[in-house]
């Protein structure tokens, strides 16, 4: 009689073993699924990353193709302004309307240099 109790005990307690190990492979199966789940969403915010990185480069270099642009034109007003023929062909009007342009370029390239160098960088 002892032994049948003590069997029966042996038995719910192999029942209970193997229910608490079938949880913990189920618990740790839900864990691997979450942890592949994360890895995944991981790899499309890294790849979203780089396209943002790649589209920031590009928008960089169309800034400095812009800034260049408006450097030379700058250059090439200042240089008009300058010029005697124009000084002496040119009306008041018509000097005021290259000033105006030359001041917003100035404008434009100015503050620019100064936000970028307020982050650190360069143009």
């Amino acid at each position: 009689e002892h032994l049948a109790e003590t069997n029966g005990q042996l038995a719910e307690k192999a029942t209970a073993s193997a229910n608490l190990a079938s949880k913990l492979t189920g618990m740790l199966r839900s864990k691997e699924k979450a942890m592949d789940a994360l890895a995944s969403e991981k790899r499309a915010v890294d790849a979203e990353k780089e396209e943002l990185m790649a589209a920031r480069a590009a928008l960089d270099a169309q800034l400095q193709e812009q800034r260049q642009r408006l450097l030379e034109w700058r250059s090439a007003i200042a240089h008009l302004l300058a010029s005697a023929r124009f000084q002496d062909e040119a009306s008041a009007e018509d000097a005021a309307v290259l000033r105006n342009i030359l001041t917003q370029i100035e404008s434009e390239t100015g503050p620019a240099e100064e936000r970028l160098a307020d982050r650190g960088e360069k143009f």
